[in-house]
């Protein structure tokens, strides 16, 4: 019952011009990728709000428990399967594809990725599927400092970074398709999304506050942009409704400027026990050379732990195991002791608590992300789309503070 009442509570804080929402009544919509955050999302906000058909693409029904409680037609198969495709597409009128693969090998997640988003688009086409919109990400224009960031910008993503390096390839094969067949396809590049089971920016740093000393490197004056779950399924939707979208791209971020100081600040007074601590550039590089260094070691360790538990009890009992075991409560991270603890029927949450935290470690690439001052300039998906982002930092967090304490107080 809570959690009906909660996702209540989200379904009446969501607001769009109601004359939009109509336009998707008696519709049949297609999402990938709907088990996952922005994908389910724009699947509650559509059963909530409209009388549209949704069907989604499911690979797992485990993963599918938030949609169980709509009307959805849920197609099993896995994306890479032609005649999944072609099921899943049809009598469609919009096709939302947010799905993205992050298992397997690099060459796995092309597949997945890149010639899956190919199949998709001539199967909606081939199906007369009015509109599709492909959900890309600014991560495709990489980090370089400049004062604001467009789309008139060339991409130049991390070559590292295989998300972004996915994502980039996928979305010129969307615009070249929809210029060369003049289908209606869209791309939308949000910035850091969050809000209610975000998981990149949400979920773990909440994770990683209660485990670590959280840093704000350089003191988190770098530029959060950053976009409310919602406001970017409003972007989506008007997307498809909009015919001069067709072979175009979008940024889309959210209506005000705040620094990432303000972001975690934020997040960190919705849980106690949390604690901030300003970093600059070249301690977190020497931190987390540290935390590599030792990370063979503690594997080893916490391997030890994975072996048979009364076996573990066992050697407890001898004076080096012993002294072993006080050491690792002593030093190790949290993360790592919570991974062990149920070893130790003596320890009880009380004894985690007492830990002293150390600070989360950060690699090169998070600490240019999180330094990166360059404004996202969204106006071109304001003047096109009708974009009007409603959640700015304070509302938009109002409700991720309700959710956070349902997670993880109740």
């Amino acid at each position: 019952m809570l959690i009906e009442n909660l996702f209540t509570l989200f379904n009446l804080l969501f607001k769009m011009e109601q004359h939009v929402l109509e336009k998707f009544n008696g519709k049949t919509i297609l999402i990938t990728g709907a088990t996952g955050f922005v994908g389910g999302r724009l699947l509650e906000i559509l059963a909530e709000n409209t009388s549209a058909k949704v069907k989604v693409l499911v690979r797992d029904y485990g993963k599918a428990m938030r949609l169980g409680r709509y009307n959805v037609e849920m197609i099993k198969g896995d994306i890479n399967e032609t005649e999944v495709i072609e099921h899943a597409v049809l009598h469609c009128d919009y096709v939302f594809h947010c799905a993205y693969g992050n298992k397997g090998n690099d060459e796995t997640r092309r597949q997945v990725n890149v010639d899956a988003t190919v199949a998709l688009l001539n199967a909606s086409r081939s199906a007369g599927v009015t509109s599709f919109v492909f959900l890309s990400t600014m991560s495709v224009y990489g980090i370089e400092n400049r004062e604001w960031l467009t789309e008139e910008v060339q991409e130049r993503p991390d070559a590292t970074d295989l998300y972004a390096v996915n994502k980039l390839e996928a979305e010129r094969l969307v615009l070249d398709f929809a210029q060369k067949n003049a289908f209606h396809a869209t791309v939308l590049q949000p910035t850091a999304v969050y809000g209610p089971w975000a998981p990149s920016f949400i979920m773990r740093p909440l994770m990683n506050m209660q485990n670590y000393k959280f840093p704000l490197i350089e003191n988190g004056e770098g530029v959060c942009n950053a976009v409310y779950i919602d406001d970017l399924c409003q972007a989506m939707l008007k997307a498809v409704l909009t015919p001069i979208a067709l072979g175009k791209k979008y940024l889309i971020n959210g209506p005000d400027q705040f620094s990432w100081k303000d972001f975690y600040t934020d997040l960190s007074t919705f849980l106690p026990g949390t604690e901030l601590i300003n970093v600059n550039q070249l301690e977190m590089a020497k931190i987390y050379d540290s935390a590599k260094r030792k990370k063979p070691i503690l594997k080893s360790l916490i391997g030890l732990f994975k072996i048979n538990k009364e076996a573990v009890r066992e050697l407890l009992q001898y004076h080096f195991f012993a002294q072993l075991a006080t050491w690792l409560y002593k030093y190790l991270p949290v993360s790592v002791i919570r991974k062990i603890q149920p070893l130790n029927p003596t320890k009880n949450s009380d004894s985690i608590k007492k830990v002293k935290k150390v600070v989360l470690p950060m690699d090169q690439a998070s600490i240019t992300f999180y330094t990166n001052k360059t404004k996202i300039d969204h106006r071109k998906a304001i003047t096109e789309l009708g974009y009007s982002p409603e959640f700015d930092r304070i509302k938009g967090m109002e409700i991720v503070e309700t959710w956070t304490k349902w997670y993880y107080l109740n």
